[in-house]
């Protein structure tokens, strides 16, 4: 992804950064449905919680949705961590800190 530089066209500056932005956006609303998917299968189990002591068939349901909701939380945390990306890009922020890197060596 291009990068904002003080030497392009400010228009193109501002179509990085929107594009970036944009990119970002698109990752955490995903992140965002997703937990709310977690949520809702949570929830919707919760009623049974109470039936796991006498019923095996329960239990097994809710170690079931709550693994299910495990793995759709941490899809949304690796779309958080992803929506930095384009913008840390477009920002510049990689390169600063690969130079910082190599000046501590």
């Amino acid at each position: 992804m291009p990068k904002i530089d003080d030497e392009l066209p400010l228009e193109q500056n501002y179509q990085i950064l929107s594009t970036a932005i944009g990119q970002a956006l698109t990752k955490l609303q995903l992140a965002m449905q997703q937990l709310e998917a977690a949520k809702c299968t949570l929830a919707s189990s919760a009623p049974a919680l109470a039936d796991t002591e006498g019923s095996p068939d329960a239990a097994a349901d809710c170690g079931v949705d709550l693994v299910v909701a495990q793995m759709m939380s941490s899809r949304a945390l690796s779309h958080v961590w992803g929506a930095a990306e384009p913008l840390s890009e477009a920002l510049g922020f990689d390169e600063e800190s690969q130079e910082e890197d190599e000046e501590g060596d």
